[in-house]
């Protein structure tokens, strides 16, 4: 009787967890999309307010904000392949653990091609373009993290009394 009762009580945890995790990704995605924008805006003023070249300003970025990988990545990179070749193969790198989709990366990849080709105010358009496009990723993710995250730690806590009550 006492197994059964611990049996009961790990599955319960173990599908509640699983939930709790679902979950987790979502809102890990909707923060790496808000990061990657802020790191936008500081590099925006970093090209508005210096005249550092973009690899400089791609290292302090990746010093100020607390998520830094594609911003990181890309300026340890050897500077012999080009800016827009290490900024997409960063953001394909980071795409797992950040948690973003294939269309955000796309989009977040559209920055590499004119990063340091233009001139400060191409760049600068650019940037907020790109800005403009995540932020619309970001309040899609975020209402996807409110439509479903509660759904889905619900739906492990009911998995789990599901399956304990069929086992028993």
């Amino acid at each position: 009787m006492i197994c059964k009762i611990i049996g009961s009580a790990l599955i319960i945890c173990g599908t509640t967890v699983f939930g709790l995790s679902r979950a987790l990704l979502l809102y890990k995605r909707y923060k790496s999309l808000l990061k990657i924008s802020s790191g936008l805006t500081v590099m925006e003023n970093e090209i508005n307010y210096t005249c550092d070249c973009i690899d400089t300003i791609l290292c302090r970025i990746s010093s100020i904000i607390e998520m830094n990988e594609i911003f990181y990545n890309t300026s340890a990179m050897s500077r012999d392949i080009p800016l827009k070749q290490r900024w997409k193969t960063a953001v394909e790198q980071d795409a797992a653990s950040l948690r973003l989709t294939k269309h955000d990366c796309e989009i977040i990849s559209l920055l590499g091609g004119e990063l340091g080709m233009t001139d400060r105010s191409g760049q600068l358009k650019n940037i907020d373009h790109i800005k403009s496009l995540i932020d619309i990723q970001t309040s899609e993710a975020k209402q996807e993290y409110d439509n479903q995250a509660k759904m889905i730690r619900g739906l492990g806590i009911t998995a789990g009394i599901f399956l304990v009550i069929i086992l028993v």
